[in-house]
C-alpha cells in the first residue's frame, strides 16, 4: 500500500513572516518528501521600500518565491491573496476564501501566528484562520477536514507552547532563505534576530537551534 504524503499549510500575514516563523520546519518537512503549500495573505506593499507600488508587489513577490524555494518549495505551491497590507480587517468572505483554501488542499497540518502578536495583521490572520479551521473541523460543511493546527511566533515570542521542532540541521537553509527578503535587510537586522531566538529556544530544549509551535485544541 502506497504511503499517504502528509501535507502542511503555511499561512503568513506577510512576505517573510513563513520563514521567520517555521522556515526550519519547512525545510525539514520537505527533505522527508512531504508537501509544503505555503499562502501569503498581503500585498507586502507598504514595507517594500519607496517607489512604484506595483513594482514594489512584484518584488516582494519574487523575494518569496526565491525564499520559499530556498527551502525546497516549489513556485507553483506559493500563492499570495494580496489583500491590503497593515489594514486587515475580520470578514465573513475573508473567512471564507480560507475554508475554500483549506477545504481544497486537505492539509495534515495548518501553521499560522499566535493571537498574542504585537503586530495587527498577526492578530486579524489567527483569528480569520481559527474561526476557518473551526468551521472546516464541524461538520457543518460539506468540506469537512481536521487538520493539526500549530501557532508560531514572529515578533512576539511565546510564553507558552508545546511542540518544540529541532531545526539545527536546517539552520544554514533557514538563514539563506531569509538572506532572499533583501528588501527588508535594509532596515531590519532579521538573520540575527531570527536565529537568535532559534538559538534560544534551542539551547531551553537542548539542542542547538528550535523552532516552538502552540498547539490549537479543536
Amino acid at each position: 500500500m502506497k504511503d499517504i504524503v502528509k501535507k502542511h499549510l503555511v499561512i503568513a500575514p506577510h512576505h517573510d513572516d513563513e520563514v521567520i516563523g517555521c522556515g526550519g520546519t519547512i525545510a525539514q518537512a520537505i527533505s522527508k518528501g512531504e508537501h509544503v503549500k505555503v499562502i501569503i495573505i498581503t500585498k507586502g506593499d507598504l514595507s517594500g521600500g519607496e517607489g512604484d507600488l506595483n513594482e514594489i508587489i512584484s518584488n516582494r513577490e519574487n523575494e518569496c518565491i526565491n525564499a520559499c524555494n530556498t527551502l525546497g518549495v516549489e513556485k507553483e505551491n506559493v500563492k499570495f491573496l494580496k489583500k491590503p497590507d497593515r489594514s486587515l480587517v475580520y470578514s465573513l468572505d475573508f473567512v471564507e476564501e480560507l475554508i475554500h483554501e483549506i477545504s481544497k488542499y486537505k492539509p495534515n497540518f495548518i501553521y499560522f501566528p499566535h493571537d498574542m502578536e504585537s503586530d495587527r495583521d498577526h492578530r486579524i490572520v489567527n483569528e480569520v484562520v481559527s474561526e476557518a479551521i473551526f468551521l472546516c473541523q464541524s461538520g457543518f460543511l460539506k468540506e469537512n477536514c481536521a487538520p493539526m493546527c500549530l501557532q508560531y511566533e514572529v515578533w512576539t515570542p511565546m510564553k507558552n507552547y508545546q511542540v518544540v521542532k529541532d531545526i539545527t540541521r536546517f539552520i544554514e537553509l533557514k538563514k539563506a532563505s531569509i538572506k532572499k527578503y533583501e528588501s527588508q535587510l535594509k532596515t531590519l537586522n532579521l538573520v540575527d534576530g531570527v536565529l537568535g531566538l532559534n538559538s534560544y529556544r534551542g539551547m531551553q530544549a537542548g539542542v542547538q537551534f528550535a523552532e516552538v509551535f502552540r498547539v490549537v485544541s479543536k
